[in-house]
């Protein structure tokens, strides 16, 4: 190992960077790094929500500077003293969307296994509308 530090974010929605990010993570186990996972905000109209970025801009700014000012500077800020890994959460209550973790997956993860089903949702008028059920 190198010893070098590494601090990563990503958002969720981004498919590709999104699990490489978590593969990288994984690899890099024991290695000093960070890694943040946050949702990009849309509003009902398909905008972003402006309030949400700029709270989450923020927390992103803040805990880079952080990891930044513990490596660069030698300041003991307590950045490293802390889980490697800070994620948001989907439609939690405001103020509690921010959680952290020392591995991932999480140790509370469930894996559920979904099966394509025969019928319409009715939710999209499209020919390969379908359904997923946890039943085989």
């Amino acid at each position: 190992q190198a010893g070098i530090a590494v601090y990563a974010d990503n958002i969720w929605s981004n498919q590709h960077t999104r699990w490489t990010s978590f593969a990288a993570f994984r690899y890099l186990a024991g290695a000093p790094q960070k890694l943040m996972m946050g949702e990009q905000r849309m509003g009902v109209d398909g905008t972003m929500d402006d309030e949400a970025a700029h709270g989450a801009t923020e927390l992103a700014t803040f805990e880079k500077l952080r990891f930044l000012d513990y490596w660069l500077k030698g300041i003991h800020n307590g950045a490293m003293d802390e889980p490697p890994l800070l994620y948001s959460t989907v439609n939690a209550r405001p103020g509690q969307e921010w959680r952290s973790s020392w591995t991932w997956p999480l140790p509370s993860e469930r894996r559920t296994d979904l099966y394509l089903t025969a019928g319409p949702t009715g939710t999209v008028a499209w020919t390969n509308d379908g359904s997923l059920t946890t039943v085989t």
